[in-house]
């Protein structure tokens, strides 16, 4: 046994507040299993190589990476969505078969139609994986047999895959320990520079790590996970649905979602527009940087016109919990000259 050492330089604390519910408490408190590991696709692909199903539908709305972390030789079918990205559940019910898995996205952090989770119900043979990429906290009860996290979408943390299993323990995970620690540079380099001013440094780093991030067997870094127990849900949820409010009341005319913010925490606030493109880089001139959910998708625009549309045309405002009101203004006012132009 390895005798702990006493003394040395204090390495980096983050102290928990036990009043508030973490992040992490709100995901994984009344969870089966918990598996937690670099990325969220390693988790994916994990959870389908140790379970084998004999298929795997995929909403046709999804980003690449998600489509690429399915284990080689597995059948992967894609299954339509409607204008405002819900599943088509007709066609679901009519497709799926007992055996199969059925991956299905909470977009922009909002809960799942009723006729949706009606469908889940009544195919209890169907393994039903809930991603929750966008989801810091969808306000209802959760209808998956697994869901989902990627942390870093919703939260400043430099790496992490959580798969929550909600009736049944995990198995044990062979996974092994991290030993380059280069895809923290970008955080710490970003929370060092509260100004900004070497933007262009740590941004560079970022896409540079994010290209290397692949599919394996890493955990997820004690840091994250300690920064995910040491951040308070309901403030940063209260803060995202305010920022939400004010942003649906000057945008409403192009809000993809009707309506305001209900229950659910929302990821962004997007919206649709001519050219999503142009409107991302119109923003950027005004140092404000939308996202793109997503540009590119693994299906064919021929087989899915409704979803390539969707992808051509879809920004993501941000509205989380580093902003204010007066923040939301100048991205309001932002957007619309970038709109109307």
């Amino acid at each position: 046994m390895t005798v702990r050492a006493v003394g040395g330089f204090l390495p980096l604390r983050i102290p928990a507040d036990p009043t508030t519910r973490s992040v992490y408490a709100l995901w994984t408190n009344t969870a089966a299993g918990v598996w937690l590991l670099h990325n969220a696709r390693s988790a994916l692909n994990a959870l389908l190589a140790s379970t084998r199903p004999g298929r795997i539908w995929l909403p046709a709305y999804v980003c690449c990476e998600v489509a690429n972390c399915i284990p080689a030789g597995m059948p992967i079918l894609y299954f339509p969505l409607d204008e405002r990205l819900d599943p088509r559940v007709d066609y679901l019910a009519s497709h799926i078969k007992d055996g199969d898995y059925v991956l299905a996205v909470d977009y922009f952090g909002r809960p799942a139609k009723a006729d949706f989770v009606e469908l889940v119900c009544a195919r209890p043979m169907v393994g039903w994986i809930q991603d929750c990429a966008h989801a810091l906290d969808v306000g209802v009860a959760a209808w998956g047999d697994w869901l989902l996290y990627s942390p870093r979408k919703l939260v400043g943390v430099p790496d992490g895959g959580i798969l929550v299993s909600r009736h049944k323990p995990m198995s044990v995970l062979t996974t092994r320990p991290l030993k380059d620690l280069s895809f923290m540079l970008p955080s710490l380099e970003r929370f060092e520079d509260p100004d900004e001013l070497n933007n262009r440094q740590w941004y560079a780093a970022y896409v540079e790590q994010e290209a290397a991030m692949c599919v394996g067997a890493d955990v997820m870094s004690r840091l994250s996970i300690e920064v995910l127990k040491a951040c308070d849900a309901k403030a940063d949820g209260d803060t995202r649905r305010t920022n939400y409010a004010v942003l649906h009341k000057r945008l409403q005319e192009w809000a993809f979602l009707p309506d305001a913010a209900g229950s659910f925490v929302p990821m962004g606030f997007p919206i649709r527009v001519r050219s999503a493109e142009r409107v991302v880089a119109r923003l950027a001139e005004s140092r404000i940087f939308a996202a793109r959910h997503w540009r590119d998708l693994p299906v064919q625009p021929n087989e899915f016109p409704i979803e390539h549309a969707i992808a051509q045309e879809l920004v993501t405002l941000p509205c989380d919990y580093r902003y204010g009101e007066q923040d939301m203004h100048r991205v309001a006012d932002a957007a619309i000259r970038a709109i109307e132009e």
